[in-house]
This record gives structure tokens, sequence and C-alpha cells, in this order.
């Protein structure tokens, strides 16, 4: 019989592991105010992991459990963070390009929203050159997931929405009235979830979109854990917050320095990427190129 299969939201990207391997999820968060990136336990235990260069914006892991960052404002830069915590440059980004959030497709290939021309792009695994993804244009795009069909939902901030992204590239159907849209984030049954500075709306597969959470002073990067707790980050507050499935808002770590984006990575011998893959002729044989 094959292994039951659990799915978790790492940020923006989705890992898959074969259950009775979690026994507790590790968190990170993009700390904007001091640059550094923090380590947080189960239990809300805050720790340094490393110092970037740049203002760290999203979080993303590989499949091999590196951690990726992107860092704007002057440096532009993605920094990859090895599980010891060395930080090593995995690429540089044109003069005109301001990344905010990022996330993997199974083929390892990095998706980024831009908030100044680009509206999203991608690299390949290699670290090879940006090239614009999305055909339709996107203004102050932040937040960024996969819905288990493959299609990509990016929230465009000025035309105050979430656009679809069709696997090649093509628009899909928006979903209009979502103002201001930092971190977005699919729970296990396919619900999308959207982060506005003060509310978590649920946008569900079928149905009106509701508020699922209040009272956060600025909410931006949202991330799921294996249980189906939402983790929030608070840059106002200096903190992350837990929000159960019923909508309930708890503390889970404090002493933050206006913290961005959270990723969530599960206490797995070794995860897997759950999301649907590009077609085999997005990427070269290098996984650089793209046309």
């Amino acid at each position: 019989m094959s292994p039951k299969i659990i799915h978790a939201v790492l940020g923006s990207i989705a890992l898959c592991f074969a259950a009775g391997s979690v026994r507790a999820d590790t968190f990170f968060v993009s700390n904007y105010g001091d640059s550094t990136i923090k380590k947080v336990s189960s239990s809300g235990v805050v720790t340094n992991f490393a110092t970037v260069l740049g203002k760290p914006y999203g979080l993303a892991f590989d499949s091999h459990g590196y951690l990726y960052v992107a860092s704007a404002q002057l440096t532009n830069l993605i920094s990859r963070i090895g599980p010891d915590g060395t930080v090593t440059r995995f690429a540089t980004l044109p003069l005109n390009f301001d990344a905010t959030d990022i996330l993997f497709d199974s083929r390892g290939t990095m998706y980024l929203t831009d908030q100044s021309s680009y509206g999203v792009a991608r690299i390949g695994i290699a670290g090879g050159p940006v090239s614009h993804f999305a055909t339709n244009r996107i203004n102050l795009s932040f937040g960024l997931a996969f819905n288990p069909r493959g299609n990509l939902y990016v929230g465009d901030n000025l035309n105050n929405k979430i656009v679809s992204i069709q696997p090649d590239g093509r628009a899909g159907s928006p979903i209009p009235g979502v103002q201001s849209v930092w971190g977005l984030a699919f729970d296990a049954d396919g619900n999308l979830y959207a982060s506005t500075p003060s509310i978590v709306k649920r946008i569900p597969v079928a149905g009106a979109i509701t508020n699922f959470a209040m009272g956060f002073a600025f909410a931006s990067g949202i991330a799921f854990d294996s249980k189906g707790d939402l983790y929030v980050a608070d840059q106002s507050r200096n903190a992350v917050l837990r929000v159960s499935p019923s909508g309930a808002v708890h503390s889970f770590a404090s002493g933050l320095n206006q913290p961005l984006y959270v990723a969530v990575l599960p206490d797995s011998t070794k995860p897997v990427l759950s999301i649907p893959a590009q077609s085999a002729s997005d990427i070269s044989q290098n996984g650089a190129a793209f046309s």
C-alpha cells in the first residue's frame, strides 16, 4: 500500500511527505528592519539564522531544503541559504526589478513578483537569466501561490484584484475586489487565502469571499503549517501570529523587526515538490534558458 501523502504550504510552495515523518515544523521569517532571516521553533522561540544583503522580502524553499530570499532595495539579489545558514548569491536581477515574493514549481523554476515593471518573472534552475512569464500586465504585484491545477495566482494591487495565470503564461479568470494583497496561500482543500493589511480573506473554491481573520496591524506574508494553521507576518506588531482553522488569532513569535514574509519547513526526511510541473519545453537541459 502506498504511504498516505500529506500536503503543506511553505510560504507559496507546496511540499508533500510521507505520513509519520513529521515531528515539528520550523518557521523562517524575513526581517526587513535589520536584514536578517530569523528561525522560529514550533514553540515560537526566535533565533538568528542568517544575515543577507539588502532588504529581505519573499522566502521559498527548494526541494533540497535550501532557502531562497528576494532582496530588494538597491541590491537586486536572490540569495540562497544552506541548512547551516551559509549565504550565497543565486541570481542578480535587472536594475529595474524590485522583487517581492518568490516560489518554485516542481522542476525547480523560480517565479518572482516585481512591484516595478515585470509583473511576474522566472529564473531557471541554475540561476539563469530573468525572463518575463505572464503575458498580461500586472501592477504592484505581491503574493504568489499555485493552485492544485498548476495555475499561478498573483496580487495586482494597482487594479485591486488577484490575477490568475495559466501554465502557458496566458491570463485566467481574475478575482476582483481584493485590495492591497501582500501574501497568498492555498489550504489543503484548494481554498485561497489573501492577506491585506488588516484582514486575511478566504476565497473558497465555490462561494463568496469572506473575512477569515481580522485585527492585524499590518499583515504581510502568510503560510500554512502541516497541521492547517495559518501563520501571518505582522510587520507593524513585529510579530508572527498563528490563525487556527476557525479564524481565531493567537500570538506565536514576537520581538521581530518588521517581518515581511514567513516560510514553513516541515521536519521531514526529504520534502518533495508537489506543484504541477511546467511543460518540458519551458526549461532547457541546464534549466537556465527560456524563450
